[in-house]
């Protein structure tokens, strides 16, 4: 929330002691202004209290660079593929 308005969202998808970052998204208007940072620090620190050794995410290529200098490593690059009907016989 910044200033009542809800600008930014998280979610984590917790399972024993591992835990996924997903839906993390910011208004357009409010990207690099640490609002997401904020966010994400404070479901790791949640997620820390309940004793999550591993997470995981997704990252879209924008926001790698964010989830770097929060600590994440990458671990490998996602590969996308598309699939037609119209050209599939």
């Amino acid at each position: 929330m910044l200033n009542g308005k809800a600008v930014t969202s998280c979610m984590t998808i917790l399972h024993e002691d591992t835990s996924v970052l997903e839906i993390v998204a910011t208004l357009e208007e409010y990207r690099r202004k640490g609002v997401a940072t904020a966010t994400i620090d404070k479901a790791l620190l949640d997620l820390r209290q309940k004793g999550i050794k591993t997470i995981s995410l997704r990252a879209e290529t924008d926001g790698i660079q964010v989830y770097k200098r929060l600590g994440f490593k990458e671990c490998f690059v996602r590969t996308v593929a598309a699939y037609n009907w119209k050209e599939t016989k």
